[in-house]
Order: structure tokens, then C-alpha cells, then sequence
């Protein structure tokens, strides 16, 4: 499977049914909390998660934040101005940390959707 961008990433979450569902990831107990710029690679977005259910997202609320990292410029970690577009690769990691996890899909589950993760190299 195939890593998605941003753009993909928004293009799916609005063509979910229910945009009033929960939205978590893959592995046990770890939703979406918040976009920044990568740790690893500051012209690159980060998806931070949290592993509070109190955190919880619903789809059209993560949608909100996928929209608004299209064309907003961050701050890198050690400097550096960085603008997002549709086509920006996006990694999952907490805050500060780098990983190896992208996203390659958001599918229907019990209660929600879960978003897919893949491990890739660097």
C-alpha cells in the first residue's frame, strides 16, 4: 500500500458517510490529536496522536484540521519557515518524536473508522 498526502488524507475523511463517528488509528487506543510540521522533516506534516479516549475526534473535526494544514506555514522544529500543500507527505508520531509510520488508508470499523497505518523507509 501506498502512503497518502494531506490532500488525500482530506479527500477521504469527506467522502466517510458518517462524519460524526469517531476516527482512531490502527493499533489500540491512539486517535488524532493534532498536525504540526514533521520532527524528522520539517517541510513534511506530523499527525500527533494521544492515547486519552477523552481525546477522541470525530471525522468532521479532524477534517477541520486537515483543511486548514493545506496552505498554512509552520514553524520547524529548529527554525525555518515551511508551507503545507495538497501533495505534502504526512507521518504519524508523538509530539517531538519521529517514526516510520505514514497513513495508506481510512476504513469503516466498529464504532468509527480506523485509520490504516504502514511502516516505510526512510
Amino acid at each position: 500500500m501506498e502512503e497518502l498526502t494531506i490532500g488525500q488524507i482530506t479527500n477521504k475523511l469527506l467522502s466517510l458517510e458518517d462524519q460524526n463517528a469517531y476516527l482512531s488509528f490502527d493499533w489500540g487506543g491512539a486517535y488524532p490529536k493534532s498536525i504540526t510540521s514533521s520532527r524528522g522533516y520539517y517541510d513534511e506534516l506530523c499527525i500527533e496522536y494521544s492515547g486519552n479516549y477523552e481525546d477522541s475526534i470525530f471525522v468532521k473535526d479532524f477534517v477541520k484540521l486537515c483543511q486548514e494544514a493545506i496552505g498554512k506555514t509552520y514553524t520547524g522544529w529548529k527554525g525555518g519557515e515551511y508551507t503545507m500543500d495538497e501533495n505534502t507527505p504526512v507521518w504519524v508520531a508523538c509530539s517531538g518524536c519521529t517514526s516510520n509510520t505514514k497513513i495508506c488508508d481510512i476504513v469503516k470499523s466498529y464504532g468509527g473508522y480506523k485509520i490504516k497505518t504502514i511502516e516505510v523507509e526512510d
